[in-house]
């Protein structure tokens, strides 16, 4: 089977496979193109942030998408349909409230090929993202090297690492494939192997079962898809964001404000050193509650949401002033609740990397459009917040529409489409 991180062959100068991100509410696609490295260098010149590694090569985006996950079905007169438009217009999904189920099937992943082919997207390759919920974490300790371990130190590292995933998950050791990385930043296969793993620590891993991956690998190559990689979305987002992340020592902090979770990731270099899903409720949960309160959809809710946002803005005043601070009021104590679980991995950073930290915060997802949120996360906190959404990270033309570059949901994807094309660990 294709495991996970199964290598992608990078066609020169080309285009990138197709990043796809499948969410609970949309399915976000995104496709590169490498420059050549002239041009990126001319770029990185200039001051530009989106040069995304150091490699001499550069990324535009060619093609973004973000569809509604709507499943085929009847409607009230008995005809068949399938809801997935071709929102070309402005790239955005129309109300999902119709999908029965999330569980994707052939006929829906049928429809979204056809879809992508429609706005610009090239080849049946694509790079997946595996639900979080369906991998396998877990993190473990890396004894110090002995006299004469050094030559297959790296083999022995995997071998723990199975061995713990299998313990603490209950699953047979050769029943997932699975990638790890130690937290001092050091790749496994890296040539720097005598900086941290001779001296111990606590390395990450993360598995994924095989029974999840070949459905996966079923059922987008029964619909004609060419899947040459399973990624993490972790790992996806960080390499997406390294344009923007800081220079290590110190940390970038992503939090990716999904729509049905929320999680916050440390990165050093590259590497991710820390991950964690937020107990705090997710936007999910807002939408709903707007929804249920002003009788509207939960996609009016979002939007209704996205545009009052936590601070004044004049766009907000096509609601009244009651609604606007009903709102705002809830916004501010979801996001308070937030903001305290927060506090301990930040003083974890703090504990781990003296001097140094976090330094900034990276806000994905499509919680992250909410207005005013960066800048009231960075008054409570102390540190520099940004949204990070396509095209702040990566170049494009003008010819790419401008709610989709700017839609920080999108970023995940794009990730993906760079799958291989860096030195992202996790």
């Amino acid at each position: 089977m294709k495991g996970l991180g199964k290598s992608l062959r990078s066609i020169s100068y080309g285009r990138t496979a197709i990043g796809i991100d499948v969410g609970s509410q949309t399915i976000k696609a995104a496709q590169l193109v490498k420059s050549a490295p002239i041009l990126a260098f001319a770029r990185k010149r200039e001051g530009s942030r989106w040069a995304a590694n150091g490699s001499g090569q550069s990324h535009q985006i060619v093609a973004l998408s973000m569809l509604p996950r709507m499943k085929a079905g009847l409607t009230e007169a008995g005809q068949q349909v399938y809801p997935i438009k071709d929102s070309e217009s402005n790239g955005l999904p129309a109300s999902d409230s119709a999908r029965p189920s999330n569980r994707l099937d052939r006929q829906e992943i049928i429809n979204i090929q056809a879809v992508l082919r429609r706005q610009g997207f090239c080849g049946n390759d694509i790079v997946l993202a595996v639900p979080e919920k369906r991998l396998l974490h877990g993190v473990f300790e890396i004894p110090p090297a002995t006299s004469g371990q050094a030559a297959d130190r790296e083999g022995m590292i995997f071998q723990i690492a199975r061995m713990e995933l299998s313990r603490m998950h209950s699953v047979a050791p050769d029943s997932f494939e699975m990638v790890c990385w130690p937290l001092g930043g050091w790749p496994l296969g890296g040539q720097d192997e005598s900086k941290s793993t001779h001296r111990g620590g606590q390395a990450i891993a993360v598995g994924c079962p095989h029974d999840v991956a070949n459905e996966l690998l079923d059922l987008f190559e029964g619909a004609g898809f060419n899947v040459r990689a399973l990624d993490l979305r972790s790992a996806a987002a960080a390499r997406a964001c390294m344009s923007l992340s800081v220079q290590p020592p110190a940390l970038t902090a992503i939090l990716d404000l999904g729509w049905s979770s929320t999680k916050l990731l440390f990165v050093c270099g590259g590497t991710v050193v820390y991950e964690r899903c937020l107990t705090n409720k997710s936007i999910s949960h807002i939408t709903t509650k707007l929804s249920g309160m002003f009788g509207i959809t939960e996609q009016s809710a979002d939007q209704t949401i996205s545009t009052i946002g936590l601070v004044t803005n004049s766009e907000a005043g096509d609601y009244d002033q009651q609604s606007t601070e009903t709102i705002r009021k809830i916004l501010t104590k979801h996001f308070d609740v937030m903001l305290e679980e927060l506090k301990t991995p930040f003083d974890y950073a703090s504990h781990q990397y003296p001097g140094e930290g976090v330094k900034r915060l990276l806000l994905i997802g499509g919680g992250a459009r909410i207005f005013g949120l960066s800048q009231y996360i960075q008054e409570a906190l102390g540190i520099e917040v940004i949204t990070a959404a396509p095209g702040d990270l990566v170049g494009h033309s003008e010819s790419q529409i401008l709610a989709k570059l700017s839609h920080p949901a999108m970023t995940v994807a794009v990730g993906l489409a760079m799958f291989n094309e860096g030195k992202t660990n996790g």
